[in-house]
């Protein structure tokens, strides 16, 4: 089942940190307000938080890379940077 991490738009926006078990993943993907297909200039950071409470940029989501997983143990959370174009980011597991 999936679940909103960021909702559509084009201002910068953070995901709430999400926390994940040793051997759990989670699934990480771009939609778009009207379905599936994002703009090419659409992308997104997955970043990882290390035990001081920094982020560190781990990956990217993007047009040809829309979707990702990550496991765990981590503690991640997903950023828009802002500006055109309007896209989102969901989880599954």
């Amino acid at each position: 089942m999936a679940t909103e991490l960021i909702a559509t738009g084009n201002t910068l926006a953070n995901s709430a940190d999400i926390t994940l078990a040793s051997g759990a993943y989670e699934s990480l993907f771009l939609k778009d307000a009207a379905g599936p297909d994002t703009s090419s200039e659409a992308f997104a950071l997955i970043q990882i938080k290390d035990s001081s409470g920094q982020y560190f940029t781990v990956g990217k989501l993007t047009k040809c890379m829309v979707g990702a997983q990550v496991a765990g143990p981590a503690t991640y959370r997903v950023q828009r940077p802002g500006g055109p174009p309007t896209f989102g980011v969901e989880k599954g597991t």
